[in-house]
């Protein structure tokens, strides 16, 4: 088996790259709706048409996202950023994975409730890119997906989780409260990932 990760455009490029390739039943993609949506209503020109290319086969997962910010952020939870973001008003930048993703579209709604309209928005052509500059402090804040990389991340300090978009407490990190345990009801979202 060989794993392929191609980021870009909302994971349109690698849901791209499935539809074309030969239908033999050797290349499966694994990936949320979100791209299928896009390609079908957002684009004059689609890359693939997700009802003639692909065919679904199972639903495999539901996943949160998770509102992160680098360890050099003092706030301990989504409250304290608001108040923080607020006095740096223009300065802070928050990344996700690309324009038109459940992530940025998390990252926005997240800017509404919290009345942050100059948080600015940081698009990446994949999680990896955006959890990379998080790390390293190009961004303050990422919206990403919870895995167990960015898990591992927050629990190694590399990258701190405020909140997760799920509307219960995860079972694999009960201690991380949903942006509803932390004052944002509004705010819960999570992506379907099919094969």
């Amino acid at each position: 088996m060989i794993v392929e990760n191609i980021g870009g455009g909302g994971s349109s490029l690698g849901a791209a790259a499935v539809a074309r390739a030969r239908p033999d039943g050797y290349t499966i993609l694994l990936g949320g709706t979100l791209p299928h949506i896009n390609e079908a209503l957002f684009k004059s020109r689609p890359l693939y048409d997700p009802i003639k290319d692909l065919d679904p086969i199972a639903g495999l997962a539901v996943v949160a996202s998770a509102l992160a910010v680098h360890p050099s952020v003092p706030a301990q939870n989504l409250k304290e950023f608001v108040a923080y973001a607020k006095t740096k008003a223009g300065k802070l930048s928050y990344g996700h994975v690309g324009v038109g993703s459940v992530t940025q579209l998390t990252g926005e709604m997240f800017k509404l409730l919290a009345g942050l309209p100059e948080l600015v928005q940081v698009p990446y052509r994949g999680a990896g890119q955006a959890i990379a500059d998080l790390i390293s402090g190009q961004v303050a804040m990422a919206v990403v997906a919870v895995t167990g990389q960015s898990l591992e991340f927050h629990r190694s300090g590399k990258l701190r989780i405020l909140a997760v978009t799920n509307p219960e407490r995860l079972i694999a990190a009960p201690e991380l409260p949903t942006v509803a345990d932390a004052g944002f009801p509004g705010l819960t979202s999570q992506t379907p990932r099919v094969s």
